[in-house]
């Protein structure tokens, strides 16, 4: 769980939430009107991850960290996951 997969044919992504025996459930990452139950996808063998730097300030972004606001594109310094374990309160400043 927590893996990208493309769907078939497409350009799509989403996001595994839960696999069970005979299906798999996952969140589409984009908006799409030729997704429908049943379709194959590929695992592309990573976790969603989003780009990070300054750029992406004050900027509208989608769940993949591309713009909507009609900007140009975010350069990431880096590429962060989207969800990580947080620090223990100690170590904290």
């Amino acid at each position: 769980m927590g893996d990208v997969v493309q769907v078939q044919d497409t350009t799509l992504q989403a996001l595994v939430m839960n696999l069970e025996a005979d299906t798999s459930y996952a969140l589409m990452l984009q908006s799409s009107t030729h997704v429908k139950e049943g379709l194959m996808v590929e695992a592309l063998n990573r976790s969603l991850t989003l780009p990070v730097s300054e750029d992406i300030l004050g900027r509208v972004v989608n769940p993949l960290g591309e713009p909507e606001d009609g900007k140009a594109a975010i350069k990431g310094d880096k590429q962060y996951p989207l969800e990580k374990i947080a620090p223990g309160v100690m170590a904290r400043k």
